[in-house]
């Protein structure tokens, strides 16, 4: 399910991750997003690339445990949901 939030945050792009980037990218886009990704990959490591500055993700599971991977230090991740399930975060990122 596509996950925007609409409208910018000050000088922040926003942008929003989904399965379906190449079928929804330009309604998401029209919704605010300066960019739209794929799903994100769950990292090898426990910590990854430092790539976003905040997440709201309502996935869970291993799109969660990357996004959580992913965020910069002093970051923020709000995750109201587990629709894809926690046990990913159990495990850890690497799926130990």
């Amino acid at each position: 399910s596509p996950r925007v939030i609409s409208g910018h945050l000050g000088s922040s792009r926003v942008i929003s991750g989904t399965g379906r980037a190449e079928a929804l990218g330009d309604h998401l886009r029209a919704l605010g997003a300066s960019d739209v990704v794929g799903r994100l990959q769950p990292e090898p490591k426990p910590l990854g690339k430092q790539l976003w500055a905040g997440v709201v993700d309502s996935v869970g599971g291993a799109t969660l445990a990357a996004a959580l991977a992913q965020t910069r230090y002093r970051g923020a991740v709000a995750s109201p949901g587990v629709a894809g399930g926690g046990g990913q975060l159990a495990r850890g990122a690497a799926g130990d």
